[in-house]
C-alpha cells in the first residue's frame, strides 16, 4: 500500500539521518599541546632511519619553539597520543601505503587518536653529518611532511636557513592537528 511504502522511507531516512554522526566525524582532531603542557609523544621507531630522527628533532623543536611544550620523541607509542613517524607498523593499520607516493612524497592521517607522518625516505644517508648543500640528493618524505605541518598548523617559516632566518609565531592554549 502507499502509507505501508510512505512508512518505510521515513523509517529509512530516520535511521539514515540518525547514523549522520558517526560517518561526518571520523577521527577527531589530534591534541599535541594543552594548556601549555604536552598532550602527545613523538614516536620513532628503533632502527628507524637516520632522517626520521632528524625530523622529529626538528618537530619537537618547532612545537616548542611556538608553544614552549617539548613533546617527548620515545621508541613505542605511548598511552595517550601520538605523533608516529616515517614506516611504523601502525602506519599499515591505517591504511596507508607508501609504495603509491612519489620520491619526497608524503602523507599525514590521523588514525585511532594518533598522527601518522610519513614518506618515501633514503635509509642510507646520516641525517646529522648531511649538509644544506646535499639535501636534494637523499629521499625525505617524512621530514618534508613534518615541515609542512609545523608550516601550516603553527605557521612557522624560514626564509634562510639560521634562528634569524626563522619565523616563529607564540602560540598559547590548545594546539592540534585537524584529523
Amino acid at each position: 500500500s502507499p502509507q505501508m511504502k510512505t512508512g518505510s522511507w521515513v523509517m529509512v531516512l530516520l535511521v539514515a539521518i540518525a547514523a549522520l554522526p558517526a560517518f561526518a566525524g571520523g577521527n577527531p582532531a589530534v591534541v599535541l599541546v594543552s594548556a601549555g603542557k604536552p598532550a602527545a609523544a613523538i614516536v620513532v621507531q628503533r632502527g628507524a632511519p637516520s632522517v626520521i630522527s632528524f625530523a622529529a628533532v626538528e618537530l619537537q623543536r618547532g612545537i616548542e619553539a611556538a608553544t614552549s611544550a617539548r613533546l617527548p620523541i620515545v621508541q613505542e607509542p605511548a598511552a595517550g597520543r601520538n605523533i608516529i613517524l616515517g614506516g611504523h607498523p601502525a602506519l599499515r593499520e591505517a591504511g596507508i601505503d607508501l609504495a603509491t607516493l612519489k620520491p619526497d612524497g608524503a602523507v599525514r592521517v590521523a588514525h585511532k587518536g594518533n598522527l601518522h607522518i610519513a614518506g618515501v625516505d633514503d635509509t642510507d644517508a646520516n641525517w646529522s653529518t648531511v649538509s644544506i648543500n646535499h639535501v636534494a640528493q637523499y629521499r625525505h618524505g617524512t621530514l618534508n611532511g613534518v615541515y609542512v605541518l609545523l608550516e601550516e598548523i603553527i605557521g612557522l617559516r624560514w626564509y634562510f636557513p639560521g634562528p634569524a632566518g626563522e619565523h616563529v609565531p607564540s602560540l598559547t592554549g590548545e594546539l592540534s592537528v585537524p584529523s
